[in-house]
């Protein structure tokens, strides 16, 4: 999401927990250039390819950093971390891979609220800054999750827009496929399911077809997150 976006005039800022910034961009890469990843990480791209690759970095090396579409931080702290970031590179949207590993700048030895804290933080930021937040929690389930699955349910349900669970049943693994299921939406009540290519060798994740559900869902007045699994 975050390199077609970029790749569509966005300016994109994104936030690792869990990965190095090493990692993450070399997975950007990936994406960004087409490449097979299992390939790409070994150094066994084709010739072609790898000519294309370091044209590539070269490319990016001649760009401002004011240019740069797509930036890649280590977050190493906590919601000011993220809240002086946003205001030196200014992004139109920001993603967070695991914003419940974020530090909790009040040091509260209770995990609960530390979490609370922090989605809360979030959202406070999406609405002083005026950008959407993009974000990831970890699920109880692996297929067919529904919000009480998703670990701090209660915070997420009352801090988010947007909630979504990324999710495979057998079949589509094997098809190297995914599915993009929605929870919850702010505005209207139109769930949709958006199927897609997930094959993280070729790195394809483009979408197949989209269906459409409508269901009576409980709106209230919150702004900002949007939760991806």
């Amino acid at each position: 999401m975050a390199v077609a976006q970029a790749k569509n005039g966005y300016k994109v800022l994104f936030f690792t927990t869990e990965m190095s910034k090493e990692m993450v961009m070399r997975r950007i890469d990936a994406v960004w250039n087409g490449f097979n990843y299992s390939l790409f990480k070994k150094g066994q791209l084709q010739p072609k390819d790898q000519k294309r690759y370091f044209d590539y970095l070269d490319e990016m090396a001649k760009t401002p950093d004011d240019k740069v579409m797509l930036v890649v931080e280590q977050a190493t702290g906590g919601i000011s971390q993220i809240s002086a970031k946003i205001d030196q590179y200014q992004p139109d949207i920001v993603y967070v891979d695991g914003a419940y590993l974020l530090e909790d700048e009040e040091g509260d030895e209770d995990n609960w609220m530390g979490i609370v804290r922090i989605w809360r933080g979030l959202h406070r930021l999406c609405l002083l800054k005026k950008i959407p937040i993009v974000t990831t929690t970890q699920s109880k389930d692996e297929y067919g999750a529904t919000i009480k699955s998703l670990s701090f349910a209660k915070a997420l349900s009352n801090e988010c827009d947007v909630l979504g669970v990324l999710e495979q049943d057998e079949q589509q693994r094997n098809d190297r496929e995914a599915s993009i299921r929605f929870l919850k939406l702010r505005e209207g009540d139109t769930l949709a399911t958006v199927h897609m290519n997930w094959d993280f060798d070729k790195m394809k994740y483009n979408s197949i077809y989209k269906e459409k559900t409508v269901e009576q869902t409980e709106v209230k007045n919150v702004s900002g997150v949007i939760m991806l699994d």
